[in-house]
């Protein structure tokens, strides 16, 4: 059989990933706006449940002022929430750059998705590279996969182009995207993710009708694939065995003496 590249990717954008209740996880305050405003936007409008977990404080570093940086990503979430409406955000303030795929992690996640009652999972993607980004991504799917088939896990990506699916359109959203990007100001005046994120959805048209000015790019994850696909080995250094790090914890309380 002939290989062709609809294949691989998508040819035909849709409206809307699906209707139900919408979990988003975020490693980190802005990746919910950068990598699934379109699909946040699209359950809005259909009236769906929505809730945002940004699971770390974005204060990586060494900062003097972290607690107060860690208050203004908090806000900037909170504002952008607001200019594209809806207001159930939880921050569970884990240290940025420093989340470690446990069993603790994944029962939380688990929780928090069966408190929910989500039938929609949204999490960053396998392919991501930054190290919060693959970790997160390993224990949603790890989640999933333990409630399989409660949830539908749909991956979504920021910093690295991942295997799509399905391309979402968000010709009619583009404006909101990007006035909520804007309020992540104290991210902006870092890097101009707003440049590189609004040039990956433009990028993501090239199979698509020049109708389609911007889409967004997602993987809905089949139960199937749960049970038969595993996550990159990027992913698998993240994991850390919970026994594994007891032992190695007493190890180092032991050498200490």
């Amino acid at each position: 059989m002939m290989l062709l590249e609809s294949h691989y990717v998508p040819y035909e954008v849709r409206p809307r990933i699906g209707r139900g209740r919408a979990l988003f996880f975020a490693p980190h305050p802005d990746d919910e706006v950068f990598g699934c405003c379109g699909a946040l936007l699209q359950h809005l409008a259909d009236g769906d449940a929505v809730q945002v977990v940004v699971v770390t404080d974005g204060a990586y570093g060494d900062r003097p002022d972290a607690l107060a940086y860690r208050g203004v990503r908090e806000r900037e979430s909170r504002a952008a929430a607001d200019i594209l409406g809806y207001n159930q955000l939880v921050f569970w303030g884990l240290p940025d750059r420093g989340l470690i795929v446990h069993d603790g992690l994944v029962e939380r996640i688990r929780s928090e998705i069966i408190g929910f009652d989500a039938d929609w999972v949204y999490a960053p993607s396998w392919w991501e590279v930054h190290p919060d980004h693959a970790a997160l991504s390993a224990a949603v799917t790890s989640a999933v996969r333990a409630l399989s088939p409660r949830a539908t896990l749909v991956l979504y990506e920021v910093g690295v182009p991942l295997q799509a699916n399905c391309l979402l359109d968000l010709t009619d959203r583009l404006d909101l995207k990007k006035a909520a990007i804007a309020a992540f100001q104290s991210q902006l005046v870092v890097q101009s993710y707003d440049r590189h994120i609004l040039a990956l959805n433009v990028f993501r048209t090239y199979t698509l009708p020049p109708s389609v000015e911007a889409a967004e790019a997602y993987r809905i994850v089949s139960p199937f694939e749960l049970d038969e696909e595993r996550p990159c080995p990027m992913q698998r250094a993240c994991w850390v065995d919970d026994d594994l790090q007891a032992r190695k914890s007493g190890n180092d309380r032991g050498s200490a003496l």
